[in-house]
């Protein structure tokens, strides 16, 4: 069975709306269990410099390439097409304007939450 008009613009709606309500939530709990749990063994602070500049750059290239993939899947919608087959195409490119804005922010709460946990998840045993 296709999705009804209706189907698709609340997807639209949970959609646009989940993205910055999980980082929300994931920022509180890194802030809640940074302020509130046990002092960290010091990180390289050469390391947590590089980290930062990289949180710095992603935010941009982030919402550019969301920007950027939006803009060319809408141009793939002409007005000939169904109303169905428009919206598809529509909630396909908000998915990936959303996942490009989040990824930035989802990236500098993990940062954000230990850097010395960072390298620990990226270090070789």
């Amino acid at each position: 069975m296709a999705p009804t008009a209706r189907q698709i613009l609340t997807t639209l709606n949970l959609v646009y709306f989940a993205f910055p309500v999980v980082m929300v939530g994931f920022a509180m709990f890194v802030y809640f269990s940074v302020t509130t749990g046990q002092p960290l063994a010091p990180a390289d602070a050469e390391f947590e410099s590089l980290l930062r500049i990289i949180v710095i750059a992603t935010v941009p290239a982030g919402m550019g390439i969301g920007y950027f993939a939006f803009k060319n899947a809408i141009k793939g919608i002409t007005p000939q097409m169904p109303l169905l087959g428009k919206l598809q195409r529509y909630q396909s490119a908000v998915i990936v304007r959303a996942a490009g804005f989040e990824m930035p922010g989802m990236f500098a709460a993990v940062v954000a939450s230990s850097p010395t946990m960072f390298l620990s998840c990226c270090s070789q045993p």
